[in-house]
């Protein structure tokens, strides 16, 4: 059986959460996110595949500027102390929208995502694997009755509802060569399809 790699890149974007402190009382808090698809069009052109893996990867860096906190400027990755530091795991997280991004926008401003189906699984700072997601959109194993899945969601670790202002913590990441890496079979003609487990 034939074993393929298709890469599908996407645009860069700033992802992360914020917050600060006016003096010692709450101020404000921030989540940034980013909602990517990827053009899968050459993928979908095969009729009959198995999604065997779906990778998806980013280049991370403190973001430039971070205007977030009061007196201008301050460092995208920082302590509650407002402190740069070095985020070694990055501040990006990959979900799952719940709703279509593309044609709604949620009242709150920010995409709810799914919870832990289908799943998304962290296998390095900047590496996830998005086999069961890919898999759903791609329908060749969505369960019975399950919600389909529009693309990916990159945002910060944290919601707006776990953020108290109560510090001057900032993990706010500039994304870069966003790329979604799908190994898939073909299997020959004559044999039966067999659907991923």
């Amino acid at each position: 059986m034939p074993t393929h790699l298709e890469h599908y890149r996407h645009l860069s974007g700033t992802v992360g959460w914020g917050q600060s402190e006016w003096g010692d009382s709450p101020c404000m808090a921030a989540v940034l996110q980013l909602a990517v698809n990827f053009d899968t069009t050459k993928l979908d052109k095969i009729p009959v595949k198995v999604i065997d893996r779906a990778i998806l990867t980013y280049d991370e860096a403190a973001a430039p500027i971070c205007p977030l906190v009061y007196g201008g400027p301050n460092a995208c990755w920082q302590s509650g102390q407002g402190i740069p530091e070095d985020k070694p795991d990055g501040c990006a997280v990959v979900r799952v929208p719940s709703v279509n991004w593309a044609e709604t926008v949620p009242p709150s401003g920010l995409i709810p995502y799914a919870g832990a189906s289908p799943a998304v699984n962290r296998i390095s700072a900047r590496e996830w694997d998005v086999t069961e997601p890919v898999r759903w959109q791609k329908g060749s194993a969505a369960p019975l009755g399950a919600s389909p899945t529009y693309g990916f969601l990159l945002s910060g670790g944290l919601s707006l509802d776990q953020l108290t202002a109560e510090d001057n913590t900032v993990c706010i990441s500039a994304l870069a060569n966003i790329k979604l890496h799908v190994t898939y079979t073909v299997p020959p003609e004559g044999e039966p399809f067999r659907a991923p487990r």
